[in-house]
């Protein structure tokens, strides 16, 4: 995945990292404490799996519910 973030361009990927733990304490730190050192990337592509994860955890269809009932022998 992180092939496709790197392809995002460059005011994209800061745009969503900026959403992330670190890009919200890189914003709680005083300007002359901000590191230009930061993963973006890694930061990225672990925000968005979260995110990804959270919303297909808490989705469900007809044909999911039917595919696990039988999984279980319901």
């Amino acid at each position: 995945m992180g092939g496709y973030v790197h392809d995002v361009p460059a005011y994209e990927r800061e745009a969503i990292w900026h959403q992330t733990d670190s890009g919200i304490d890189w914003h709680s730190d005083e300007p002359e404490d901000r590191s230009l050192h930061y993963d973006v990337e890694t930061d990225v592509v672990q925000y968005i799996t979260d995110a990804v994860y959270s919303e297909a955890s808490d989705w469900s269809n007809k044909r999911i519910r039917a595919f696990i009932d039988r999984a279980h022998g319901d």
